[in-house]
């Protein structure tokens, strides 16, 4: 790692950006479909151009369905820092997958909203189990609407929550 790369990276301002790679690197995991990203370094400019540029890079390189941003790391991040996070979370939207915030502390909390940060439409949560129910949750959610929509439509496509009631099955269906 002693030779540095740059690469640009365009942002919707319009003016490019130079992505180093002495910058350091957020650790990015893959776990039961979706990336863990977990930020124990201060963060700066370059570090969070960086994260943005490896994070948009490992989500459609592995098509995850959600990122969870572990803060647990961070003792402090000011409001600027916040914004930068909060335009990756709409990156990471815009590609199709969700994003929760695990891990917040306490101070960094009063800190955000005592600087009357917006935090509508952030899904947090305690720590990293939290953030994995809370994605259950919505894989839940995402699947009952789906049956629901099924159902209204008249839909005959067998579900597998037919098989939790003995009285849905029809003794002439194969499996």
């Amino acid at each position: 790692h002693s030779r540095g790369w740059v690469s640009n990276w365009y942002q919707p301002t319009g003016r490019i950006t130079k992505v180093e790679s002495n910058a350091p690197e957020i650790p990015l995991q893959l776990s039961r479909g979706l990336v863990v990203a977990s930020l124990q370094v201060e963060l700066s400019e370059p570090v969070l151009n960086r994260f943005r540029h490896d994070l948009l890079a490992f989500v459609a390189n592995t098509k995850a369905t959600g990122v969870i941003m572990d803060l647990s790391g961070l003792e402090v991040v000011d409001a600027s820092e916040f914004e930068s996070l909060e335009r990756i979370i709409s990156m990471i939207r815009l590609m199709g997958a969700e994003v929760v915030i695990a891990g917040v502390r306490a101070g960094v909390v009063a800190s955000l909203v005592n600087l009357n940060v917006d935090t509508a439409g952030i899904i947090a949560a305690m720590n990293l189990d939290d953030a994995h129910d809370r994605f259950d949750l919505m894989r839940a959610d995402i699947e009952a609407e789906r049956v629901s929509e099924a159902v209204d439509e008249g839909s005959t496509e067998w579900s597998p929550r037919d098989v939790d009631e003995p009285d849905n099955l029809d003794p002439g269906d194969a499996f």
